[in-house]
């Protein structure tokens, strides 16, 4: 019997993976294409949790989902927002009103933490942490106690944060999750065998970024040097283009954007490929383990160009790679095998 899930949040993820098994309300910021939290519909939800009709509530997230109470404002503008809240503009109540669904119920409740910056879980979370079953974290620090820089007034200092009670309560119910990638028509139509006509592609933007900025130029090296390297900045194509040319390419370099984890990098294997990425800063759910299923580099001077060249010397040994990557992401990273990951169904 397939579970019926509960999404709460600010943007649906599993309600697309399996629309037949979830229902999805939004909160925070309200949205023309969701149906956005109102009282009515919470007393509604409260009443169905008590009968049973959920197996279990997820909290979703991709992005900062703010409550009306902000340590940041006096205590008067506090209360004006939620006076507004509570004059129809209930779903900006946020991750409170989850709490409030859960509250004195048996449901278990797991939050999906899949924002991109920072890597700190956001005050107005630790409610929700405290209460769920597991916290599954996307930008999930190597040292987890950076994540909870929140919890205390000296910031600069983790040895404070270990000995709040947030932390040494909770932080065994984190894990790591992908960003991961759809395996959709548009995917399932390219061809991973595709003939090679690129050494290193990338389609992406810089927009002040350094580390990018940098890249691009010693990706210019190697085009200077004989290498087929193709350059799109600054403008998005079709996914089905984009994934064709990756298609095409034997390194697909995908530096970290807003987070480190990235859907290029899923994307590059799936379509056989071999992505070529700075090297990690998170802990990671079932790695993309260097030379592998990919080639990690420093950003320090010219490691991209050196790692980059050192690939490409053996590409019979880099075909072997990318289709290693790609059985790799096909299983474990795909949306449908998240869901499986979070709901063990």
């Amino acid at each position: 019997m397939k579970i019926r899930i509960l999404e709460i949040g600010a943007g649906s993820y599993f309600k697309q993976i399996r629309p037949s098994q979830v229902d999805y309300y939004q909160i925070g910021k309200k949205a023309p294409d969701a149906t956005n939290m109102t009282f009515r519909l919470f007393c509604g939800l409260k009443r169905k949790l008590a009968c049973g009709e959920y197996d279990v509530v997820v909290a979703s997230f991709y992005g900062i989902c703010s409550t009306p109470w902000r340590r940041e404002r006096n205590a008067i503008s506090n209360l004006i927002q939620i006076l507004r809240c509570c004059c129809g503009r209930f779903h900006a109540f946020g991750p409170w009103i989850i709490l409030g669904l859960v509250q004195g119920t048996s449901v278990p409740l797991i939050v999906v933490d899949r924002k991109d910056d920072p890597a700190l879980i956001p005050p107005q979370f630790f409610g929700l942490l405290k209460k769920c079953r597991t916290y599954y974290w996307r930008e999930m620090p190597v040292k987890i106690e950076n994540g909870f820089m929140f919890t205390t007034g000296r910031m600069e200092d983790t040895s404070a944060v270990r000995k709040t009670e947030v932390f040494r309560k909770n932080h065994a119910k984190i894990k790591p999750i992908s960003l991961g990638l759809k395996y959709d028509e548009a995917a399932r139509s390219i061809d991973p065998s595709s003939p090679k006509d690129i050494d290193i592609l990338f389609i992406g933007t810089c927009k002040g970024e350094m580390s990018r900025e940098t890249g691009v130029k010693l990706l210019e090296e190697l085009r200077r040097e004989g290498f087929a390297v193709e350059i799109i900045l600054g403008r998005g194509i079709p996914r089905k283009e984009f994934l064709e040319k990756c298609a095409r390419s034997w390194l697909v370099w995908s530096p970290e954007g807003h987070g480190w984890d990235c859907h290029r990098h899923y994307e590059a294997c799936m379509v056989g490929a071999v992505p070529l990425i700075n090297y990690p800063r998170i802990l990671r759910y079932r790695p993309l383990i260097d030379r592998v299923h990919a080639f990690y580099y420093g950003v320090e001077g010219d490691d991209l160009k050196r790692v980059a060249k050192q690939a490409l010397a053996d590409k019979t040994a880099l075909h072997a790679m990318s289709v290693a990557a790609r059985r790799h992401v096909l299983e474990y990273h795909t949306d449908d095998k998240l869901f499986e990951y979070v709901f063990g169904a």
